[in-house]
């Protein structure tokens, strides 16, 4: 029995002993791979947006337009105006080429008017007035530098139906006489509505500007006489044209001259 046992106790104790070897044996760790880490996402840097210059275009020069010389028309020169001067001691102005038109003004030597034409024959003047108006006066009795042919030849006027009692123009005439410190002018006037007052207007000839407006009382008769030394002392040397109207619109002129005061 004991014979028959033995190997069994071998073979028993062999796996005994393998067993206890392989729980002696260290057991070499199987290497855990260590765990895969997730790559963190790479922060993707954002493109520093460089600053490229962005290139101004050069503006190209706009040609200037040429500018189209612009033609200046030479001006007509405009004829100068035909002056005459009184030549006679005095000079009617009427509204046409004879005496039987109407009287509209009457002129003393020196006054200057404008011409503007003529009548067809040459003998009368077509002028103008202070104001505007157009009156005709004899060609003897003024004087000037051009020719008469070249004035346009004026149409005279219808001659007016003659009047049972025709008006008298009125007159003026202008005296200066010497007096210290100056000299005194003396407006003498006919032929006026009597009992009246005329009005008076002294026009600096050169400049044109009013140098004097009153009135004077025009006599019983209509005849009267005023002096002007207080116009004479007041007012500066030169050429001036006095009018006188009377109240029913007609009007008398003359010229007279104002000299340098005596000291």
């Amino acid at each position: 029995m004991l014979t028959s046992s033995k190997p069994n106790l071998l073979i028993l104790l062999a796996a005994i002993f393998w067993l206890a070897a392989c729980n002696a044996a260290p057991t070499s760790p199987t290497a855990t791979a260590p765990p895969s880490q997730t790559p963190l996402p790479s922060e993707t840097a954002s493109p520093v947006p460089t600053s490229t210059p962005t290139e101004t275009p050069t503006p190209s020069a706009t040609p200037s337009p040429t500018e189209t010389p612009t033609l200046t028309a030479t001006p007509t020169p405009t004829p100068e105006p035909l002056i005459a001067t009184i030549l006679a001691d005095t000079a009617n102005i009427v509204s046409g080429p004879g005496i039987n038109y109407a009287f509209l003004a009457t002129y003393t030597t020196g006054l200057k008017l404008q011409v503007i034409g003529r009548s067809e024959d040459g003998l009368w003047l077509v002028v103008r007035l202070p104001g505007g108006t157009e009156g005709w006066i004899q060609q003897e009795k003024v004087t000037f530098e051009h020719e008469v042919a070249e004035l346009a030849a004026f149409v005279a006027p219808p001659v007016p139906p003659p009047t049972e009692t025709p008006i008298p123009g009125l007159s003026i005439f202008v005296n200066p006489s010497s007096g210290f410190p100056t000299t005194v002018f003396k407006v003498t006037i006919s032929n006026f509505p009597p009992e009246e007052y005329a009005t008076i207007e002294i026009i600096h000839q050169e400049t044109g500007t009013t140098a004097f407006l009153g009135s004077m009382y025009t006599g019983n008769f209509g005849t009267n006489s005023i002096n002007l030394r207080t116009f004479a002392q007041q007012t500066p040397p030169g050429t001036y044209v006095i009018t006188i109207t009377a109240s029913d619109g007609r009007s008398v002129q003359a010229s007279f001259i104002v000299k340098e005061r005596e000291e």
